[in-house]
């Protein structure tokens, strides 16, 4: 149980590391709170997320971010890491960006593994691209990523919620966007 602990507790160490860092290095222009739904197209699993996202500027965003898959029917790992967005379009009401980010993962039951190359312990990239709401206090978003390290494909989706956006005219742009 103490290594179950210990590995909880640098996994969540990671990620307010992470979010520390991001909050230090720049000024407050918006953060969001988080939780989304993740499915792990190669292996068939369900997990769940949670993240902060802190926005530099109208264009880029940090988002500290935490996963678990209970091994519904396989695997069973926590993850946590760091990506950044670019926003394309951030004057939309919504928008498209590429993410990229580095995360750990403990894998809990890498023992039962089949691939020779499974680890307890990993580190690796991961790539992507989605979509979300740019402005408001709930933004829904979509993406679809890849960890580099296993190639391994996945689908999110969930909602993020802004809770200094909601409603007031001067925070929140959309209600200044011009109407198509």
């Amino acid at each position: 149980m103490n290594k179950i602990k210990k590995s909880i507790f640098i996994a969540l160490l990671v990620f307010t590391t992470s979010i520390s860092w991001a909050q230090s290095m720049y000024t407050y222009h918006e953060k969001g709170y988080g939780l989304g739904v993740i499915y792990n197209l190669p292996i068939n699993e369900f997990g769940f997320q949670g993240h902060m996202n802190y926005h530099i500027n109208d264009f880029w965003i940090i988002s500290g971010q935490i996963e678990y898959f209970p091994g519904f029917s396989e695997i069973q790992e926590l993850n946590a890491g760091i990506n950044a967005r670019y926003i394309v379009n951030p004057h939309h009401n919504w928008g498209i960006y590429p993410t990229a980010g580095y995360h750990f993962n403990w894998w809990m039951n890498a023992d039962s593994s089949p691939n020779p190359d499974a680890k307890t312990y990993n580190h690796y990239l991961d790539l992507g691209a989605g979509i979300q709401k740019n402005y408001g206090c709930l933004r829904p978003f979509a993406e679809y990523r890849v960890n580099v390290k296993w190639w391994e494909s996945n689908v999110r989706a969930g909602i993020t919620w802004y809770p200094f956006s909601c409603g007031n005219v001067e925070d929140c742009p959309t209600y200044s966007l011009p109407q198509h």
